[in-house]
């Protein structure tokens, strides 16, 4: 993200703990949006992303994608109760809300209101 932390930018994007609470804007090139590292998260961490690519966004909840360093933080969150990744439509908003843990991180359950 820029230094505003509005604007999400790269193809494959992690979210980070800093920007918990933004709005966040998946711009033209984002094509898959990764959940945040559990052992990083609190529970009701919040993430409002707004899709304004034009296509689908992929919210990836397998902690194997990202830019940063390193790519990727490698542990897999559960998403609206499944192990399946989630599909945010052009034009539409998600609010992704850390709600628990399973052991796999403080915070690796999260729902998506709006997926």
């Amino acid at each position: 993200a820029n230094a505003s932390g509005n604007q999400l930018t790269g193809t494959v994007v992690e979210l980070r703990t800093a920007q918990a609470g933004m709005i966040l804007l998946a711009d033209s090139n984002s094509t898959t949006i990764g959940l945040p590292d559990p052992g990083a998260t609190h529970i009701g961490d919040t993430y409002v992303i707004i899709n304004t690519t034009g296509g689908n966004v992929t919210i990836d909840r397998t902690g194997l994608g990202g830019t940063g360093a390193p790519p990727g933080h490698g542990a897999p969150c559960t998403l609206n109760g499944g192990t399946a990744n989630g599909t945010l439509p052009s034009n539409e908003a998600v609010t992704l809300i850390c709600t628990g843990s399973s052991g796999g991180g403080p915070g690796d359950i999260w729902h998506g209101i709006g997926l």
